[in-house]
């Protein structure tokens, strides 16, 4: 995590850079509103908004539109942008090559871990357990 309120004491924003291996997401399906699963909870904020921007590589960006999963092609120099409210979503690499991107997002979510044991294998943790840092 390059700014959050654990690194900088930012109240309303936090920056990153993530590396996503082919086949990869740098987050599981899912809304901004609440996720939880066996290993962590995610509360966000009802104003929180994000936004990524593709460095390098391509990939596929599925969301919900309406009772319809739409995908999307992505490639390096796009930006997407999740308003408050965004429907289900995921991010995955379909590329042959890593895509890195850049992530910003605010307010902040609260993140909880619920297992004390380090994740750092789970690809659905990856960039939770970054932003957490």
């Amino acid at each position: 995590m390059l700014t959050s309120p654990s690194v900088c004491g930012s109240r309303f924003l936090y920056v990153g850079i993530e590396y996503v291996k082919p086949g990869e997401s740098p987050h599981r399906w899912h809304s901004h509103d609440y996720d939880k699963s066996e290993k962590f909870e995610v509360r966000y904020p009802q104003s929180f908004e994000e936004a990524y921007v593709i460095i390098n590589g391509e990939g596929t960006l599925y969301y919900e539109a309406g009772s319809k999963k739409v995908s999307q092609r992505v490639e390096g120099g796009d930006s997407i942008f999740f308003p408050r409210g965004m429907p289900k979503h995921e991010l995955v690499n379909t590329g042959p090559k890593t895509m890195t991107l850049v992530f910003a997002g605010a307010p902040p979510p609260k993140i909880k871990n619920l297992q004390r044991r380090d994740h750092k294998g789970d690809p659905s943790l990856k960039a939770t357990q970054r932003r957490q840092e």
